[in-house]
């Protein structure tokens, strides 16, 4: 089965919430029940379930004549604690929902494709500086990451571009713009891209809060899609002890990577159709 699927115009694709949705949609990461059962040794007080990333306020236990055990769960991991060991011979169910990968999971894929991605669509912007024709030196705000352009507006209005006559540096995690010629006093235009960010809340969006443009949104998915083939899936295979020690996990392995290479190609010859025209910085 091809993990290959023509993205459509979604509305919210270029939010977070959107992303998770179409990367889940198309990794076919439905939450599906799990029912697992072992047996107590009046000791032990921890058990592992065979699959993690429980769906919070899913999970049950029940040990007969034990109405209401008292446990903690790392929904993660699936680990499962109880606060008094269940006596020895006693029959455990657990019952819980779950994915094969957790939104956290994604939502870190997905900010690693938009770093990757970031300097094929950086989103520009502008702000204006109050100049003084005595004064050299400005602060750039923070974020600003790449200056393409200078303009001094005069007092009607109309901006000049600035050609020559600059520089952009960085001291002690601040960037300034210092002119070689003295300004004169009135307002200059900065034309920049704007610094990297991450998307964090469901409904953080690609331009205003990673500075990334939503012409990105297909190769963020397909990247994020091989992230997860390679450093979730595939690393959990490689982690699983029975199955390596049987030799059935090498091509397991072998198939999710190659999965991750089809999903990464993907991912840059959409970027290289879906790109504008590269930028001619004026720097």
């Amino acid at each position: 089965m091809t993990i290959y699927d023509p993205l459509q115009a979604l509305p919210d694709a270029v939010c977070l919430l959107g992303l998770r949705q179409t990367i889940n949609r198309r990794l076919q990461n439905w939450k599906f029940w799990v029912t697992y059962q072992d047996v107590g040794d009046g000791i032990k007080t921890d058990f592992a379930m065979p699959q993690g990333n429980i769906v919070d306020g899913t999970l049950t236990a029940s040990i007969p004549d034990v109405p209401e055990p008292s446990f903690s769960a790392d929904t993660v991991s699936g680990w499962v604690s109880f606060q008094e060991p269940p006596v020895a011979g006693a029959q455990i169910t657990f019952h819980y929902q779950c994915q094969l990968w957790s939104d956290d999971d994604i939502d870190d894929a997905i900010n690693a494709a938009i770093r990757y991605f970031w300097g094929r669509f950086p989103v520009e912007d502008t702000t204006t500086i109050t100049t003084d024709s005595s004064i050299m030196e400005y602060e750039l705000p923070s974020e600003v990451a790449y200056v393409t352009a200078l303009q001094s507006i005069s007092d009607s209005g109309t901006p000049t571009d600035i050609h020559t006559g600059f520089e952009v540096y960085q001291s002690s995690g601040k960037r300034y713009i210092r002119l070689y010629h003295a300004p004169s006093s009135g307002t200059m235009r900065v034309i920049f891209y704007r610094t990297p960010g991450k998307l964090v809340y469901d409904l953080d969006t690609l331009v205003t809060n990673a500075g990334i443009s939503e012409r990105a949104q297909d190769s963020i998915v397909f990247f994020a899609i091989g992230w997860i083939l390679e450093n979730v899936l595939a690393t959990r295979v490689r982690t699983n002890a029975f199955f390596n020690a049987e030799g059935g996990n090498a091509i397991k392995t072998w198939d999710l990577l190659q999965s991750a290479s089809s999903a990464y190609s993907r991912a840059e010859m959409l970027a290289e159709t879906n790109r504008a025209t590269p930028h001619v910085s004026r720097l």
